[in-house]
């Protein structure tokens, strides 16, 4: 739900973790304790490549380098609980745009033949043992089938309710007892089938109370205007949410006003309901500052 500005590789814990190019490391930044009791911290290592690309790898446990160092391709620069990694660009503005470039999928910097390696192996592990049955493995999901998924999609489906949504007219420091923060929802359709998903979560799972995140499945037949929402993974909150939906793309950013209720739909959409704004390519939390709804 944040983008592409980073990806989760999944290793097993203390695995080394390579440089992706030769560049020269230029920051380390010790992020605090994990929260795990066992006095290990979590750093960012950040490594200029040269030509305009900055990476920055994160989750690692323990640099295996010091700022300033030289380094080759497949030099380890530190060991980790993940390969979790951020490609920056400061030449495109194509992604999640900053001052400072742009957030991008290290898949399009590959050369031919490593994508084709990267590529076979993603079928062979991922797409046809797991999406051929229709199900998700590690971060890897049928109805976001490829190595670089579509971060903005609502103008794929006008006056439906598909895309990357922000809460605007309720505070997301104050944690509400129906909506959530980020909605993105999808209706996919490819090679591994039909696909009505969604994903909510909340901004700061910090504050007591707060919904945290969940998903689950929609469907629209009863109509245009309606959509129930089948909502797991979240205890209390699971359930079936009726929901009267109306879109609005006249001007600008397309926004979506939705009332919903737990086994049963609102007589109307009335002042309580939540009205979601669509998200534009930028990071997440800078666009909910431009939208004025956090500080």
């Amino acid at each position: 739900m944040e983008g592409l500005n980073h990806i989760w590789i999944p290793i097993l814990p203390n695995t080394p973790v390579s440089s992706w190019a030769s560049g020269t490391v230029t920051h380390i930044e010790n992020m605090g304790d994990r929260g795990t009791n066992d006095g290990i911290h979590e750093y960012f290592i950040t490594v200029d490549y040269g030509q305009g690309l900055v990476g920055k790898h994160l989750d690692a446990d323990f640099p295996l380098v010091r700022v300033g160092d030289r380094i080759k391709q497949g030099d380890q620069v530190a060991t980790g609980p993940s390969a979790e990694f951020l490609l920056q660009d400061m030449r495109r503005s194509d992604g999640e745009r900053s001052s400072a470039g742009s957030p991008v999928s290290p898949f399009d910097y590959l050369t031919d033949d490593v994508k084709a390696a990267v590529i076979a192996r993603h079928m062979a592990q991922v797409a046809e043992p797991y999406f051929k049955s229709g199900t998700e493995v590690g971060n890897s999901r049928p109805w976001e089938p490829y190595l670089t998924n579509r971060m903005l999609f609502h103008k794929n489906h006008p006056g439906s309710v598909p895309g990357e949504w922000f809460l605007t007219n309720k505070g997301w420091k104050t944690p509400d007892s129906l909506y959530f923060d980020v909605m993105t929802i999808f209706d996919v359709t490819n090679d591994y089938g039909h696909f009505q998903r969604f994903d909510v979560m909340d901004h700061d799972w910090s504050i007591p109370g707060n919904k945290k995140n969940g998903s689950g499945t929609w469907n629209s037949a009863d109509g245009q205007g309606r959509i129930i929402f089948t909502l797991t993974g979240n205890g209390r909150l699971d359930g079936n949410y009726y929901s009267l939906y109306t879109i609005d793309e006249s001007e600008g950013r397309a926004r979506m006003s939705i009332e919903w209720k737990k086994d049963s739909y609102p007589d109307a959409i009335s002042t309580h309901s939540a009205v979601y704004t669509e998200r534009s390519a930028t990071y997440l939390q800078n666009d909910a500052q431009l939208l004025g709804i956090l500080k």
